[in-house]
């Protein structure tokens, strides 16, 4: 079990082995927000991911569309959805601390993931969106309370939570292999 020093006292986070195959604990989804929180490094690493990860975002947002969402190919938009891409990565990273990601290896998975659904990748997401938050409720509800807590949007929550199930989209493939 890994603790977090919080304002008065601890907070525990339960190692979760089957996670991303299954949701967050109860547990985990209650304390992640305060760990995760604006010093954890997730808006870094989500700076970085702007320069990688725009034709991601193209096939989100289409996916957005399709699914009746509000969604503007905005700017502000696309920095929600490379927060939500990156908490994702950082829950994976606190409680599976057995690294089975790798950005650069789901990168490659994207590309053929586009190429194999084609012009019909966004359709697919939209598909597979509907249904990702009664799927992994727990992971949905901390991706919201962290960009509620940014004073996101309606459309930028839209954008973080589509940035976090690609995430997980992301690693299908690897769960599959272990």
């Amino acid at each position: 079990m890994i603790e977090a020093v919080g304002a008065s006292s601890f907070l525990h986070i339960e190692t979760q082995s089957n996670f991303p195959a299954s949701d967050l604990t109860d547990a985990n989804a209650e304390v992640l927000p305060y760990v995760l929180g604006d010093k954890s490094g997730i808006n870094s690493h989500a700076k970085y991911l702007r320069d990688y990860q725009q034709p991601l975002y193209s096939v989100a947002y289409s996916a957005l569309r399709f699914s009746d969402k509000p969604a503007d190919y905005s700017t502000d938009e696309y920095r929600a959805f490379t927060r939500g891409f990156a908490t994702f990565e950082a829950i994976a990273s606190v409680v599976r601390p057995v690294a089975i990601y790798d950005t650069a290896h789901a990168a490659l998975i994207a590309q053929w993931n586009l190429m194999q659904y084609g012009s019909f990748a966004d359709v697919e997401l939209a598909r597979r969106s509907k249904n990702w938050p009664d799927e992994r409720p727990n992971v949905h509800d901390v991706v919201i309370i962290m960009g509620e807590r940014r004073g996101e949007t309606i459309k930028q929550l839209h954008a973080r939570v589509i940035g976090a199930q690609i995430a997980f989209e992301l690693q299908r493939p690897l769960l599959d292999a272990a």
